[in-house]
Order: C-alpha cells, then structure tokens, then sequence
C-alpha cells in the first residue's frame, strides 16, 4: 500500500468515527446528552471568554511591543479592575433601590385609612355594599395568588443558589483554562490546522479555513463594535439621567449598555425593569426615564450605531429580528446575543457560494 492509499485510508477512518460519534450522540438518551453537554460546557465558556480577550492582548502586543504573557497579564489586570469599578458602582445603586422599595411597602401610605366611598368620589362611582364585597373578594384572591407565586418565587430562588455558586465555580475553572488557551494560542491554532491539513484535501483545507477566517471576521467585528456602542450609550445613559438627578441612573446606564448588546430587543428589555424602578421610587421621574431611553434608542440606531458597525451587518432588519427571535427562543439572551453575527455569517457564505455558481450557469 502507498504513502497516498494510506493517507486516503485514515481520512475514511477519521470521517467514519466522526460520524458515528455525532450519530451516537443523537440516539443517546437527553439525560446523557445533557450530562455530557454539562461536562464539555467550561471548554465552550473558556473558548468564548479567550476569543473576547485575544483582542486586547493582541492590541498590546502591536502597540507596545509586549510579549504574550505581559499582554495578558496587563489584560487581565485591566478586567478584574473594571470589575471591581462596575460593581462597587452599581450595587449601592441595587440596595439603596431595594431599601427604598421596601420603606415604600411598609410606610404609612401602604396602610392609610382610604376607603372605597373616597373612592368613588373621586372617580364618580356610587360604590355599593355588594360592589364593595366584589371587589373586595377579587382582591383578596388576586393577593392570595400573588402570595403563592411569591412563595414559589423563594423557593426557586433558595434552589437556583445551590446551581448559581456551582455555576460560579464552573465559570473561575473556564477563565483558568482560558488563560491556558490565550498563552498557548499560537501552538493550538497549528496543531489544529496541522490536524485539518492532514486529514483533507488540498480544496477542501482551503475552504475551511477561508469559513474559518469568515467567521472570525463575522464574529469579532460584530461583537467588538456593539461592546464599544454598547458602552458609550450605557455611558450617555448614565449621564444623562444624574443631570435630570434620577434615582439609580449608575445601575439604570449599565442595565441600558448591557442589554443594547441585543439588537432592537435590547433597549426594550432594559427599559422595563429601569421604569417599574422609577414607578415604584420616584413616579415623576418616570417619563424622563422613558424619553431618555426612548431618545437613546433612536440616536444608537440611526448615527451611533452605523458609524462604528458600519455595514457589517449587511442584513435588512427582518433577518436581524427574525435571528434575534429564533435565537432567543432556542438559546434563551444567549441566543439573542449569537442569532445575528450567525446569520450575517451564513448569508456570506450563500452569497458567496451563488457568485461562484452563476458564471457557471
């Protein structure tokens, strides 16, 4: 047998076990399937957490001529004081918001002596003893179920706590390993390619790593410039809101910043739990909470937004809306977060793949 036939061999080989590891992973129970998922999950947040500091540790290592390890070791001192700054600013802003929100509950006006004739007076209702007796038992069984939901609520919560420092610890075990990853980045990409190179053709070695280098492109450019877009209107935000003097604007500008991270959805979904805050503390404030949101959302999207994204997206907003849906309903905001720089990466490779065919036809 050749060194060709042999080399022809262990490629069948390869691609047979290939296939038949993802076949037995499908038939495999969803309890292993998950179990085995759960096992492998730190080496995708280690990878994740790796890809989004490898930028800054290349940046230094250009600019300032560093070495690798004193790159990342600037890098990961950088992180961990941003950290410290983000949260020694927005949780005072959390309990003062808690704090205030339970003085609301137990003040007076939670128990005041209002009764329903004042009520209808003021809204011009003749309250009768049966409407008052209605409405009452209405109440009560809307609080009794409010009772249980809140009772379901700590329940769940006293067990999400066991999962959340398991989770804890799973995420400092991923940034150990991507550290790893970040100092021996050069040595894994060529084993890789050596790996890919040596069990495919010459096309086909190519082709893979023009989609790799694609998706790189896709995925880096999309998430750098909604990290720095998404920064600078949590930034506005937060300016903003301590100039009209709103309660909690440092909590209220990261929650805006880090949910803009979502296209479309994102201002919405930051927006809602920022004004059920300012109902509850300060109900006047309230509409200048939804005019600057409102403001922000338009100014992102039509000046910030296409000036530092450009047209990387390169996708009608019906793409960008129907990924953000299909992601968010198959990988929950992680989904929302990944369902964009994905379509924008197939829709590439199509475009591509149709330029190349069509001459042909």
């Amino acid at each position: 047998m050749t060194q060709e036939q042999l080399n022809l061999l262990l490629k069948k080989i390869l691609w047979a076990v290939i296939g038949l590891l993802t076949i037995s992973f499908i038939l495999i129970k969803p309890s292993l399937q998950l179990l085995l998922l759960k096992a492998i999950k730190p080496l995708f947040v280690a990878f994740a957490i790796a890809y989004m500091v490898d930028p800054i540790v290349r940046f230094l290592e250009n600019k300032l001529k560093l070495s690798r390890k004193k790159s990342l070791a600037i890098t990961l001192i950088l992180l961990v004081f941003t950290i410290i700054i983000l949260i020694s600013i927005i949780l005072p802003g959390l309990i003062n918001s808690f704090s205030e929100f339970s003085t609301i509950l137990n003040s007076e006006s939670a128990t005041s002596t209002f009764t329903w004739e004042d009520a209808g007076k003021i809204l011009g209702i003749n309250f009768t003893s049966e409407l008052i007796t209605e409405i009452e038992r209405t109440v009560n069984n809307a609080m009794q179920q409010i009772s249980s939901v809140l009772t379901t609520a700590i329940q769940t919560f006293l067990s999400s706590v066991v999962s959340f420092t398991s989770s804890i610890v799973s995420f400092f075990l991923a940034f150990i390993i991507a550290i790893y990853m970040l100092l021996t980045k050069d040595d894994l990409l060529n084993r890789f390619k050596r790996m890919i190179k040596a069990f495919s053709s010459k096309d086909r070695y190519s082709y893979l790593t023009h989609v790799s280098q694609t998706a790189n492109d896709v995925f880096s450019s999309f998430f750098i410039g909604k990290i720095i877009d998404s920064a600078i209107i949590g930034a506005l935000c937060w300016l903003i809101m301590a100039l009209v003097k709103i309660p909690n604007a440092a909590t209220f500008g990261f929650l805006i910043g880090l949910t803009n991270m979502i296209p479309y959805f994102g201002p919405i979904i930051g927006a809602v739990p920022c004004l059920l805050i300012t109902l509850i503390i300060s109900p006047a404030k309230a509409l200048w909470v939804l005019i600057i949101i409102i403001v922000l959302q338009q100014f992102d999207g039509l000046v910030l937004g296409p000036k530092i994204l450009g047209d990387k997206l390169g996708v009608d907003a019906f793409w960008i809306i129907t990924a953000v849906t299909i992601g968010g309903s198959l990988g929950g905001v992680l989904g929302m977060l990944l369902g964009v720089p994905v379509v924008i990466f197939f829709k590439k490779l199509i475009e591509e793949a149709v330029d190349k065919r069509l001459p042909k036809k």
